[in-house]
């Protein structure tokens, strides 16, 4: 049987080393009997309904591409395509996940 646990980052535990510390402290409270075992896995970030961050990670998008525009002058415009694709996130770092959408732009004359 596999059970999974969320908890806060920020609320219970300040970081996913805390957080396994903490289930492992809990998981020594549990009796075992016979030939059963708890066995902890893999922790990790995840994030809650990341499609409400779909609206700031296009306009990071639509800003990175204006830039990279700028530098060929004000005759020069974008074409951005993919940015209907699925959102997805991965984890960063210990207390962060990254969001990004894969997409492509063209800079071509206006």
């Amino acid at each position: 049987m596999l059970i999974y646990a969320r908890i806060p980052v920020g609320e219970g535990a300040s970081s996913i080393a805390e957080a396994d510390q903490r289930i492992a402290a809990f998981l020594k409270t549990i009796p075992v009997t016979g030939r059963s075992f708890i066995e902890t896995g893999g922790t990790g970030l995840a994030i809650n309904n990341p499609d409400q961050y779909r609206g700031a990670v296009v306009k990071a998008i639509a800003d990175e591409a204006k830039r990279y525009a700028a530098m060929f002058g004000g005759d020069y415009g974008i074409e951005i395509r993919g940015l209907d694709s699925e959102l997805y996130f991965k984890q960063a770092n210990e207390t962060d996940v990254f969001l990004f959408i894969e997409h492509s732009f063209v800079i071509r004359p206006k």
